[in-house]
């Protein structure tokens, strides 16, 4: 769930940056995944959908086993895919349920 929630507040940072010329590091690096590299990233962090327990730390700052970053990367390509499906807009999804977001990939 936490992935969706940073995916929705990496989408809204890009929304209002998209006319900035200077984006931030980490902006850039999210938006600088390919769509192939965070499907890929998504697969292998299913298991932790539905996870009570994970390690945050792992999944969202990085380590030997995922990138930096990842869990803001997957969630802001989940995000992206339930954007894309519905045809709704950053805004209009802000207030979904998270089974939306989840069915949407």
């Amino acid at each position: 769930r936490e992935m969706v929630s940073e995916g929705l507040a990496v989408h809204m940072e890009a929304e209002f940056a998209k006319n900035q010329p200077d984006q931030t590091f980490f902006l850039k690096t999210i938006l600088g995944r390919s769509e192939d590299e965070n499907r890929k990233m998504c697969e292998k962090l299913k298991p932790d959908f539905e996870a009570e327990k994970y390690d945050y730390d792992e999944i969202f700052f990085g380590n030997d086993k995922y990138p930096r970053w990842v869990g803001y990367s997957v969630g802001y390509y989940i995000v992206k895919q339930y954007l894309e499906k519905t045809g709704k807009d950053i805004f209009e999804a802000i207030g979904e349920r998270y089974d939306r977001f989840r069915d949407a990939i």
